[in-house]
């Protein structure tokens, strides 16, 4: 009887040289491998880097619309839309309020309080603030609106004169807090997706089965514009070993970088790399 021995194989994927980026720009790749690997038994991420070049308010998180409407005139109604970019707490306070004034709502303000709270007021009008709108002014499902960002806990909140209106939290102008990785098997020179039976200890089945690794951001210590190397040494990777009830051939992947909250991230023109820890069978 032939024996079988375990190997172990280190896979560098680096996203720059994808085959495919059907959703460009956001973090959707496919990759052919240089090699097609058989007998894999198991699958991990050793370390991945991160480029921390994404916006933390933009379009693809659905966190840049507010809809504020005068309670004494309904027809006064504006949707306010932040730019795409990376802010402080600061300038994203500063571009709101520029943005107040461009839509003709002079007597409304956003400030911070000493304690990196938000506060609203206005002089003169009363109003209703909906932080649950899209561009388009509808209403949308999301739960990482600018709302959120700014503090407030409710979807919306009605202003009056002279009185201030306060965040239930702190301004957390720093996100997403972490990443998760989402790897799928696919056909070489096939649209079709493998749906191979593993187990997965990673618990996010609600937003994916595929996903098998979590990577925690520090932005103090790599802050925007730098790149962070995450693995399980340094405590930024938790990967989870992805173990098929049966040998595989592993061919082509589909990859997606996802944030808390399963939108796609946009890195700007970065891109990711990460390193793959496959166990494969071999005959001795």
């Amino acid at each position: 009887m032939t024996e079988k021995i375990i190997r172990t194989k280190y896979v560098n994927i680096d996203a720059r040289f994808s085959n495919e980026f059907p959703c460009f720009p956001l973090s959707e790749y496919y990759v052919e491998l240089q090699e097609i690997i058989h007998n894999v038994k198991s699958l991990s991420i050793a370390c991945i880097e991160i480029p921390i070049s994404f916006f933390n308010i933009c379009d693809a998180l659905e966190n840049n619309c507010c809809k504020i409407t005068d309670i004494d005139d309904q027809k006064k109604q504006a949707v306010i839309k932040i730019k795409d970019e990376y802010y402080t707490k600061e300038s994203l306070i500063e571009t709101i309020n520029k943005e107040l004034v461009y839509n003709n709502l002079y007597d409304l303000s956003f400030s911070l309080s000493s304690k990196n709270k938000t506060k609203i007021s206005t002089t003169n009008s009363r109003y209703i603030i909906d932080f649950t709108v899209n561009d388009q002014g509808e209403s949308s499902e999301n739960k990482n609106t600018i709302g959120s960002v700014l503090g407030f806990n409710n979807p919306k909140y009605y202003i009056e004169p002279d009185k201030e209106k306060e965040t239930e939290k702190l301004c957390n102008y720093l996100n997403p807090r972490y990443l998760y990785l989402e790897i799928r098997e696919r056909e070489r020179k096939k649209e079709n997706k493998i749906n191979y039976a593993f187990e997965s200890n990673i618990l996010c089945s609600k937003m994916s089965k595929y996903i098998i690794a979590r990577i925690t951001l520090d932005y103090n210590t790599f802050p925007y514009g730098s790149v962070l190397p995450a693995n399980i040494f340094n405590g930024f990777l938790i990967s989870d070993v992805r173990r098929y009830k049966e040998k595989i051939r592993l061919e082509d992947l589909e990859i997606r970088l996802l944030n808390e909250f399963g939108y796609p991230i946009c890195f700007n023109g970065f891109e990711i790399s990460f390193c793959m820890a496959l166990e494969y069978e071999i005959n001795n």
